[in-house]
């Protein structure tokens, strides 16, 4: 596990579902690559109390900050290959407009 800072706009809605007795909200960011000038995808997500205020804070016009830390979790599809899938779990995050 490792600390991460993102910044960028969603892409497509957040969502928010109950697990385990608690909130859950999953979304996608949309961040600007300085290197080859392309968008980078990046997987998130907010659990408890801060899950439902992100949910009816934050839409897809808006720039937001992200502060969390990074999981791979390494999963291995049908033909027996590992993919890996990172996701940042969320701790703090601003709304910058």
């Amino acid at each position: 596990m490792f600390k991460v800072q993102i910044s960028g706009r969603l892409d497509g809605k957040p969502r928010l579902k109950r697990v385990a007795n608690r909130d859950v909200c999953n979304f996608t960011i949309r961040c600007r690559n300085e290197f080859d000038k392309d968008n980078s995808y990046v997987r998130c997500a907010i659990w408890g109390k801060k899950a439902s205020r992100f949910f009816y804070e934050v839409n897809e016009e808006k720039d937001i900050f992200i502060e969390g830390s990074g999981l791979n979790k390494q999963l291995r599809n049908i033909n027996g290959l590992n993919n890996y899938v990172f996701t940042v779990n969320c701790e703090n995050y601003q709304i910058l407009t």
